[in-house]
């Protein structure tokens, strides 16, 4: 009936079918979803097509006719159902401080914040915060004593929505990479102004000391001239 193009019993003939009993075939949901969309029915269409990529998230449709526009909102619908994963990992940004990184993949179900909590190794040290999501990463950088032992990391944590529920929970033991070396403090080098500034005032001594060793000389009229006291 769907691809005679009968929408309407089609729809009609799914959604008696899904009734019949707790097993609801998943081409009748593939039916009752497709022929609600092209019908323009979306909010309608939206349930069928979510509990069919719960129940098989790459269940494959048999429509090659549908529109590109019609294709992104089961795209769309798909993706939303998926469930929701996070994986954590972390990397050395300077010797003291490290990177934590959160990233989701699946439906975001409204997710916003990551809670965290992370433990170094062998030398334990805790540190726990929480990091707004921003799209499907979250991200946090957190203090690191510069002379404990580091080399691995426990990070664990929820990923909550505005009102505090836990959408998804996490836990990733990494091994971290080569530590960075401490950066040595150097004597800060004198500014090139300063040098110009003696070099100008060394050059100016030399001409006050080059003009008051030179003898007086006589005056155009014979005489020594005139020095002002």
């Amino acid at each position: 009936m769907y691809e005679s193009l009968s929408l309407e019993a089609a729809v009609e003939a799914a959604t008696g079918e899904l009734r019949r009993g707790p097993d609801r075939p998943l081409a009748c949901l593939e039916v009752r979803g497709l022929g609600l969309l092209v019908l323009g029915r979306l909010e309608e269409a939206r349930p069928a097509f979510s509990e069919l990529f719960a129940r098989d998230p790459d269940y494959p449709l048999q429509d090659p006719s549908l529109s590109p526009s019609m294709l992104g909102v089961i795209v769309g619908i798909r993706d939303e159902s998926r469930p929701l994963v996070a994986t954590g990992r972390a990397r050395w940004l300077v010797r003291e401080s490290l990177r934590l990184d959160v990233q989701l993949v699946g439906g975001l179900r409204r997710a916003e914040r990551v809670r965290f909590e992370a433990e170094t190794g062998p030398d334990v040290q805790r540190e726990a915060g929480s990091m707004p999501l921003v799209g499907r990463a979250a991200t946090a950088t957190v203090a690191v004593p510069p002379n404990a032992t580091i080399n691995a990391l426990r990070l664990r944590g929820e990923v909550l929505d505005a009102e505090g529920k836990v959408l998804a929970s996490f836990e990733d033991r990494l091994v971290l990479g080569l530590r960075p070396e401490a950066v040595e403090a150097s004597a800060s080098p004198v500014p090139w102004p300063i040098f110009a500034g003696a070099g100008v005032v060394a050059v100016a001594a030399t001409v006050v000391i080059i003009v008051l060793s030179q003898p007086r000389l006589p005056d155009p009229k014979g005489t020594l001239g005139r020095v002002p006291l």
